[in-house]
């Protein structure tokens, strides 16, 4: 799949407002949405220690992720669903009263194919019987859940377009809330029309980058708002303890399938936001 543009949505939750419509101000009912997904949460490492080790991921404005496993393993334990509804622009019901489990983003399936308009004042999310909002979030009574939108270029797989990549050192501590790809790549992307990102690093208590989102200007038209970092990661799951093939089986990624349509980034006007205001250190590869 070629992500051609990317947009972040969030719906937020209380303890009291269990159901969220789609924001019409960032959705057109003349535009088709190819794939979508639930950001399933990727600092999560499981249902019994959802924070234990990682800090608690958050949306961009700071609100705290609703808490959905990002494995799966132990779904069957909860007590809890939210349930989604998508109607199209001429009003057809196209996804009716769906688990929001179904549409997490997996190994074997990161995104969930649409290809239709979305009617914002129809589409909605409820959680029953009561949301998930983490506890000791810093926000009373408030969650988001991040739903991720793309429009893709349907063309085969360009893997054999690919002929350069260069790799650049990123560190980003506590204290910083968004950094400018500038700042790391010292314009030496400017000309490449890149085609993948991966991101590569030590996941521990401190440094971590899957609760941080990039957002990618161009100089050709396309955009990419606010994409989770976890989608761009590769896992070092034995870094992380795990030989459980099991859990293995969810947590690695695969990214050979995902691609981005020739951005020529405008590095000056990128950034990666820092909302959960943990460090990291790795690398970001850029192929081109």
């Amino acid at each position: 799949m070629i992500i051609q543009n990317f947009d972040s949505v969030f719906l937020k939750f209380t303890d009291t407002v269990k159901e969220c419509f789609f924001p019409q101000e960032r959705l057109s009912n003349s535009r088709v949405i190819d794939y979508f997904f639930i950001n399933p949460n990727f600092n999560m490492l499981g249902s019994w220690d959802p924070y234990g080790s990682f800090p608690m991921a958050r949306a961009t404005d700071g609100t705290p992720l609703i808490s959905l496993p990002a494995d799966g393993y132990y779904e069957h334990l909860r007590d809890y669903d939210g349930i989604l509804d998508i109607f199209s622009a001429d009003q057809k019901h196209i996804i009716d009263k769906c688990s929001v489990f179904d549409f997490l983003s997996r190994n074997n399936f990161p995104f969930y194919p649409l290809h239709s308009t979305i009617d914002p004042s129809l589409s909605k999310v409820k959680f029953s019987p009561y949301v998930p909002i983490p506890e000791d979030s810093g926000i009373a009574d408030k969650g988001a859940l991040n739903v991720g939108l793309f429009y893709c270029n349907e063309e085969k797989n360009p893997s054999s377009l690919i002929v350069k990549s260069r790799s650049f050192f990123v560190q980003i501590d506590s204290s910083q809330s968004r950094i400018y790809l500038k700042d790391l790549t010292k314009l030496g992307l400017k000309g490449e029309r890149v085609k993948k990102i991966i991101v590569h690093g030590v996941y521990d208590s401190t440094d971590v980058p899957t609760d941080k989102y990039i957002t990618i200007k161009t100089y050709n038209g396309r955009e990419i708002n606010e994409l989770p970092l976890g989608f761009l990661c590769e896992y070092p799951l034995e870094q992380l303890g795990y030989s459980d093939p099991t859990i293995m089986l969810y947590y690695k990624r695969d990214l050979n399938d995902i691609f981005f349509d020739d951005l020529e980034i405008d590095e000056d006007n990128s950034y990666i936001d820092n909302p959960c205001g943990s460090g990291f250190q790795g690398t970001l590869t850029f192929y081109y």
